[in-house]
């Protein structure tokens, strides 16, 4: 998960500001990428937001996730934090921020969430039908705009993310693509439970993101093993690694076998 400079407040500044804090932490580069020794998996998403209760009525209520934890960020003074942990040990972090701006989907930014839900709480949401990758998914929003698509499952969980991304050759060797992994339609497949990370090609001239409300703040894997390489924060999960794409992504690595000894 992402820890910022405790100075900062959550405020607009703070928003606009916080990938370049990361990279002034390690020197103000971005670090190279090595291909790491194992195959990467979904761990979590790292989504901005401004509401604990409003997000947590949708997410609980209506998709079927559950609060795994909620508390203020370590590493960055009077922001809220919650863990939402999907029934496939998958999480989306929320970071709420309640005086931000609205996020802008852009080069580098994620587009829309894919999600499963159980059949009783997709049919009470409101939304439009969709066929995606040959199946039919419910095309909605989250209360701070963030875009959906909700396909229906035994159970909720994360099934991926589509970002505004042309590095198609970064993906295939960060997913180890023709060793363990699949390519499906512009799919690039994380592990062997389904998850997976769309890239959308970008239009002539596309803008980057702009962080904000409703956006997707980063991507985060997991391998037992993972490069030393990249900004190192230590986090409730274990030790995270940062790094960015080539397309402007910021995504995590995070060592999980370092979390008992966090605690």
């Amino acid at each position: 998960m992402l820890g910022g400079p405790s100075s900062l407040s959550p405020n607009k500044a703070q928003l606009s500001g916080l990938q370049t804090r990361l990279l002034d932490k390690s020197g103000g580069k971005t670090s190279s990428f090595k291909k790491h020794s194992l195959a990467m998996t979904l761990h979590h998403l790292g989504v901005l937001a401004r509401d604990f209760e409003k997000t947590r009525k949708f997410y609980c209520e209506r998709l079927g996730f559950t609060v795994e934890s909620r508390a203020l960020h370590p590493h960055d003074a009077g922001t809220e934090e919650a863990v939402f942990l999907d029934q496939a040990n998958r999480r989306l972090v929320f970071h709420f921020y309640p005086r931000s701006h609205r996020g802008r989907p852009g080069l580098g930014g994620g587009t829309h969430l894919y999600l499963l839900s159980p059949g009783e709480k997709l049919a009470k949401l409101k939304g439009k039908r969709v066929i995606q990758f040959g199946q039919e998914y419910l095309a909605t929003v989250d209360p701070d705009g963030l875009r959906l698509l909700v396909r229906e499952g035994s159970r909720a969980s994360l099934l991926g993310l589509a970002v505004i991304s042309d590095s198609h050759s970064f993906w295939e060797q960060l997913f180890h693509i023709g060793e363990t992994r699949e390519k499906q339609e512009g799919r690039f497949f994380m592990g062997n439970d389904g998850a997976f990370l769309e890239c959308v090609p970008p239009a002539p001239g596309a803008l980057p993101s702009r962080l904000g409300f409703g956006s997707i703040h980063h991507l985060a894997l997991t391998a037992v093993e993972s490069e030393k390489r990249g900004l190192e924060k230590p986090t409730c999960f274990g030790v995270s690694r940062y790094f960015y794409s080539p397309c402007g992504l910021l995504y995590e690595i995070v060592d999980s076998s370092t979390s008992e000894r966090l605690r």
